[in-house]
């Protein structure tokens, strides 16, 4: 843990040179190197955006990838945007199916047998769970919907925060992320902080009746709520008795500000 500390302090050095020699030495750990950093909880927070950001996003494939996704609409002209929109529907449909996707079983997808759902998704799960950090790091950013609802999941604070920052997150994700209880904390806070996501009421709602949710999250939230959701909130048994006690304070305030 130490070497690399070291090493990322080297690579932002003035001397160029010095700079370079630990850039480059940094570039040659390998994945199982990397995924013992990312995973130690005492790792510095620079040096994991510093492997994540430096390294990671690096590796050719990867930043292929990132170029093909983030690429404006139509820039591929519209057969390609077309043939893209198929590719992903097949894509999709074949991830359900646990079919892996290759161009030989793409072909073959009109004779293959359909597999039993949960079986399935426990495929996914097990295919997940015998990835490495930087793997799930990647599938998070450049997978499917189904592998980023599995990763939301993830007990490591960088595989999550690559699901928030994937360029193909949906709206409805986020507000399924907001929804959920069997999430880490952390989840729930990336989300708040996002000016972008916030900008949607129903995330808003989602965090504040979510027991999940911090209370430092969720309580600056519940001015933003509509009345007929604040006196929900108000007797709503399953958040904290700080929320819900802030909710009945302002509705009260509310009642009597429309009285006047």
């Amino acid at each position: 843990m130490e070497k690399i500390e070291i090493l990322v302090f080297l690579s932002t050095h003035a001397d160029v040179e010095t700079s370079r020699q630990a850039l480059h030495s940094l570039r040659d750990w390998s994945t199982q190197e990397l995924d013992q950093v990312l995973s130690d909880p005492s790792t510095s927070p620079v040096v994991i955006d510093f492997v994540f950001h430096r390294i990671l996003e690096d590796q050719k494939d990867l930043h292929q990838v990132l170029e093909q996704i983030t690429a404006p609409s139509g820039a591929l002209g519209p057969a390609a945007e077309s043939r893209k929109l198929e590719a992903g529907s097949t894509s999709s449909a074949l991830a359900d199916s646990g079919v892996a996707v290759t161009p030989s079983s793409e072909a073959k997808q009109g004779s293959a047998s359909g597999a039993d759902t949960d079986r399935s998704h426990e495929t996914l799960l097990q295919r997940i769970a015998r990835m490495s950090v930087p793997q799930k790091v990647r599938r998070a950013l450049v997978g499917s919907q189904e592998e980023r609802l599995v990763l939301i999941r993830d007990s490591n604070r960088v595989v999550v925060q690559s699901v928030i920052q994937s360029p193909k997150l949906s709206d409805s994700e986020i507000e399924s992320f907001a929804t959920m209880r069997n999430v880490q904390e952390e989840v729930l806070r990336i989300i708040s902080k996002n000016r972008a996501f916030m900008k949607n009421p129903v995330v808003i709602r989602a965090l504040v009746f979510n027991p999940r949710s911090p209370i430092d999250v969720s309580l600056p939230l519940i001015k933003l709520l509509k009345d007929r959701d604040l006196k929900l909130l108000t007797i709503d048994k399953n958040v904290p008795d700080t929320v819900r006690n802030s909710a009945v304070r302002l509705y009260l305030t509310r009642a009597q500000d429309r009285q006047r």
